[in-house]
């Protein structure tokens, strides 16, 4: 059913897509109303009571695919110890060949606790209703790579992710080891968690422009992926709650030969990056892909000797589509 090279992993991951016309299924609720939700956030008990639901109708082709699914989720422990088992063989092998000296080191994690970094950087979850399954997936992948570049980072700043009642939270329970990260999460939303005259609120809609982290504010990123539907939502959401706005500094650091649309997590990586004591510029370089042609305002748009992120690759790699998409609006 596994491939060695991970290939079935992916498949099962990535495959979010709806277009099947059992794609969708429901899902019994505590309410009157059948609850739908995408069928790879569905959990193992959800899927069994799915098959052995009297009232089903399903046809054989989708009950196999329904089977398929629970064996893989049930196989999944398996699959994760034997490939750590494998890393290690390779270890092992590679110090026999080249001795001790090339011993791999275990990299050093900070917790948030631990950490100097105070500021606080914060994902609203609650565009449940804003975005499709398929945004929702890349919504979800997005927020992974914000907490792994948090996690690997010497001084990681106070994450948090708010609002999380809706699908996000449904779905993170087929994210292996989410139960483990090293993050504030709530069902609350950022007004509740912080107060209201804590909560910047980035959107590129805003004219205030972001030009200090301080410690004593938290510094909210829309977790919207919607193709540029809901243009100015985050903008009028943050009024609606007389929260502070404020956009990055974008216009006076770069010139850019594309739109500013950044995803949630470069919106993430600039203020990590500025928290490490990088200029904005540098911030703002390091984590806008090369593709978007950014060059500092300074150097003019005849110059190219400056450095760019990158990690460009592992961007495309988690569902990086921001040549579309409008994610929270940042600029």
């Amino acid at each position: 059913m596994e491939h060695e090279n991970g290939k079935q992993d992916a498949a099962f991951e990535d495959n979010s897509d709806s277009s099947d016309v059992e794609g969708l299924v429901n899902v019994s609720g505590g309410s009157d109303k059948p609850v739908t939700k995408e069928f790879n956030l569905m959990t193992i008990s959800e899927l069994e009571a799915l098959l052995n639901d009297p009232n089903s109708t399903l046809s054989k082709r989708f009950r196999k695919r329904v089977w398929r699914r629970i064996y893989w989720l049930k196989k999944r422990p398996e699959r994760r110890a034997l490939e750590k088992e494998k890393k290690k063989r390779k270890r092992e092998a590679f110090k026999s060949r080249n001795g001790e000296a090339a011993v791999h080191k275990k990299p050093t994690i900070t917790k948030m606790e631990e950490s100097l970094c105070k500021i606080k950087v914060a994902i609203d979850l609650s565009f449940d209703s804003y975005m499709t399954d398929k945004e929702k997936g890349k919504c979800r992948k997005q927020v992974q790579r914000c907490y792994s570049l948090n996690r690997r980072s010497p001084a990681p700043v106070q994450f948090y992710l708010t609002g999380m009642a809706g699908s996000f939270k449904d779905g993170s329970m087929n994210m292996y080891g989410i139960q483990k990260w090293d993050v504030h999460a709530s069902d609350d939303n950022h007004v509740s968690c912080f107060g209201k005259e804590n909560v910047v609120y980035l959107t590129s809609e805003s004219k205030n422009e972001l030009h200090e982290l301080e410690e004593g504010k938290a510094y909210v990123i829309g977790g919207l992926v919607d193709y540029n539907r809901k243009k100015g939502l985050c903008y009028r959401l943050a009024r609606e709650q007389g929260v502070q706005h404020a956009r990055l500094p974008i216009d006076n650091c770069l010139i850019m030969k594309t739109r500013q649309v950044l995803t949630i997590d470069q919106v993430f990586t600039i203020l990590l990056n500025k928290t490490q004591g990088m200029t904005w510029t540098d911030a703002l370089l390091a984590a806008i892909p090369q593709r978007k042609g950014a060059k500092p305002l300074d150097q003019g748009p005849g110059s190219s000797s400056f450095s760019h992120n990158s990690d460009d690759d592992e961007l495309e790699d988690l569902g990086d589509d921001d040549e579309q998409e409008d994610l929270g609006e940042v600029s």
